[in-house]
């Protein structure tokens, strides 16, 4: 939850990496959070017979909960925050492109995030 704070922060305290997140990124961010989901319930229940026979085992309850529930994505934000500043220190104003792609980007990172908190609990 601190990283989706973390994110509408930046996003909403900042006017110009906000206006680099258009309308088409939003439903980008929408395929990329069911990609993400979908992903990871292949991940796991394709991994299943291997984790139903090791360690304490794994039913198929605890299969569905492990990938409803995913990550919340913290170590993400920290990696995409870490980028941006890294991109917007290391570039001048006129490498629109660049700082265009990261703040693309962190917008996309956070918004999974977010969405993983908000829809999945």
């Amino acid at each position: 939850s601190l990283g989706g704070v973390v994110w509408g922060t930046i996003i909403s305290n900042s006017d110009e990496r906000a206006s680099k997140f258009h309308a088409s990124d939003w439903g980008y961010l929408f395929l990329l959070y069911i990609l993400v989901n979908v992903i990871r319930f292949a991940l796991i229940f394709g991994f299943y017979p291997l984790l139903a026979r090791i360690g304490l085992g794994l039913n198929w309850h605890e299969a569905l909960f492990l990938g409803y529930s995913g990550l919340r994505g913290a170590v993400g934000i920290a990696l995409a925050v870490s980028l941006d500043n890294e991109v917007f220190a290391a570039t001048t104003e006129e490498d629109v492109e660049a700082r265009d792609y990261t703040a693309t980007l962190f917008g996309h990172v956070g918004g999974i995030a977010f969405l993983t908190l908000w829809i999945n609990g």
